[in-house]
């Protein structure tokens, strides 16, 4: 079988499935729409005003000629518009044009994603034979997903509805299991329980609903 070669953009592999597929070589490519998408940033800092849409340039990987010998994009979060075939592993929904936090579950934030003037070009992206697999890490975004669609595709383009929701699927990261079982975990006895929680940015990264889960438990 003849080996398939991938590329992928290393940093936004976090949830990687690099070296996870047997037959496949992964080639790390680099990504000029993230190097833009860091310059916007500081631009819209520094002028206090919105000059660059961030997000637009963040989740969107610009093809380029540099890129010989790669047979499929593996993306994280992006959607493609070049000619190389692609899936992509999405942990909300996609797109992800509104800004942060614009495809969280909330209701107000799915419109503000479906009413974006770009949002139209993406789903249609996304319904391309181009475009083989949409990969949901969990089936919470995948069901967020679902919502979009439904509240962003009217009736018309239902055929895109069909494309894109042929093609999701849950696929969790392939990380080992730690544990068999709960009754298997070692019982606290008395100690404190810490809890770490990594993020740039706490509230939009689930911070707030950790707190809430974590408190009826602190209570008992």
């Amino acid at each position: 079988m003849r080996e398939l070669r991938v590329g992928y953009v290393p940093d936004q592999h976090r949830h990687s499935l690099i070296g996870a597929a047997p037959y496949c070589r992964h080639v790390p490519l680099g990504d000029w729409n993230r190097l833009l998408a860091r310059a916007g940033r500081l631009l819209n800092r520094c002028t206090g005003r919105e000059l660059l849409e961030v997000s637009e340039l963040a989740h969107t990987f610009r093809e380029r000629r540099l890129h010989p010998g790669v047979d499929v994009l593996h993306l994280c979060n992006q959607v493609s518009y070049g000619r190389l075939p692609w899936l992509t592993s999405f942990d909300v929904a996609l797109p992800r044009l509104a800004g942060p936090g614009a495809a969280r579950g909330s209701g107000s934030t799915l419109e503000q994603t479906a009413a974006h003037p770009r949002t139209a070009r993406t789903l249609a992206a996304l319904a391309t034979d181009r475009c083989r697999r949409l990969l949901a890490l969990s089936r919470c975004a995948a069901d967020t997903q679902g919502q979009l669609l439904a509240s962003a595709l009217p009736a018309a383009a239902a055929r895109w509805h069909a494309a894109i929701a042929g093609k999701t699927m849950v696929l969790p990261p392939p990380q080992p299991r730690l544990l068999s079982h709960m009754q298997s975990k070692p019982p606290l006895g008395g100690r404190r329980l810490r809890l770490l929680f990594i993020t740039a940015d706490f509230r939009r990264d689930g911070g707030l609903e950790l707190i809430e889960a974590a408190a009826p438990l602190v209570r008992r």
